[in-house]
């Protein structure tokens, strides 16, 4: 269907080789964001791929016009940016492939490998194509987090931050919780603020201390007015390591976040930072974001004012031009 959701609201099902659906008629129910004909609760989030319809409830408000309940469009919707919007879309969702496994949604949904191609645009899209397990395959890494338990603790420098008070949940980087805003060990951005989780935090996320062999790399970036669109992650070429370390996105505007992290010295290192709506992180609204990048105490990049992504290699092993920015 294009680029984005705007193709899909004009063509209805674009290339994807179905029956057009149409507006329902008087006999047909009209699709419904939840299943269940509620209000979305997160009613004011971004919804990813789309333009003009750039919020929960903008969405909600245009499906019944134009899908039937019925339809694969709908179920997919449902099933995709329903779950995103807060919705309890237990129907729709039954037995479908997921990115990350399981039955959630990404657990980074608005990560991005380039303009408007968001993680929960390929959920969406493998879902109403059956190319799923194709990008499950390509995109896990990035979309999806770590998954723990008490059995099967997270790599150094994250936590388990568990779901709805069970055993298990998912790794979340220690760094993205305690920034020089909100304090140190601050929940205001989990997924469940709990003793257990604050527990687990004090526990597992220590003071950075480095082998001889490391060296701590330090970022220091300031979040413009749409946080949720920034991330960063570091490749290690030498071992051609993907994603070695990441974080974000973000949930705080106008906040600076601490990030520290020991990595190798005998190593080429690339750290990458991207906006997923291409413009980058300063000098495009009246919030303008910038970061600092600091290894072993040296500044070694800063800025803010790039497209899609900005890359800086480092290490004693680089022997490779730096990859250049998007």
């Amino acid at each position: 269907y294009g680029d984005n959701f705007e193709s899909m609201k004009t063509l209805q099902v674009g290339n994807c080789g179905m029956v057009p659906t149409m507006a329902p008629s008087a006999e047909q129910t009209p699709c419904t964001l939840c299943e269940n004909g509620s209000d979305p609760p997160h009613a004011n989030r971004t919804v990813p791929f789309s333009n003009d319809l750039n919020s929960c409830s903008l969405l909600a408000e245009w499906l019944p016009d134009v899908w039937n309940a019925g339809s694969d469009l709908c179920r997919t919707t449902q099933a995709t940016l329903g779950e995103y919007c807060g919705c309890k879309n237990y129907n729709a969702s039954q037995g479908v492939c997921r990115l990350c496994g399981g039955n959630d949604i990404p657990d980074y949904p608005l990560r991005t490998l380039g303009p408007s191609r968001e993680c929960l645009f390929y959920e969406f899209h493998g879902l109403l194509a059956d190319e799923c397990t194709f990008y499950t395959k390509k995109f896990s890494s990035t979309c999806c987090a770590d998954r723990c338990s008490s059995l099967e603790p997270c790599k150094t420098g994250y936590f388990c931050d568990t779901q709805n008070g069970t055993d298990s949940g998912i790794c979340k980087y220690c760094g993205s919780y305690n920034n020089t805003s909100l304090g140190s060990a601050s929940f205001k951005n989990l997924s469940s603020s709990n003793d257990n989780n604050t527990k687990l935090y004090e526990e597992q996320c220590k003071p950075l201390v480095c082998k001889a062999s490391e060296a701590p790399l330090r970022l220091e970036l300031t979040t413009d007015a749409y946080p949720q669109e920034t991330w960063w992650d570091i490749t290690n070429q030498t071992t051609g390591t993907y994603n070695y370390t990441q974080g974000g996105p973000y949930q705080l505007s106008n906040t600076t976040f601490v990030e520290e992290v020991c990595v190798p010295k005998d190593a080429c290192l690339v750290f990458t930072i991207y906006d997923g709506f291409g413009n980058g992180i300063c000098c495009d609204g009246d919030i303008s974001g910038t970061y600092t990048l600091l290894f072993d105490g040296t500044e070694i990049a800063s800025g803010g004012n790039f497209g899609i992504s900005e890359s800086t290699s480092f290490g004693s092993n680089c022997t490779t031009a730096p990859v250049p920015s998007l």
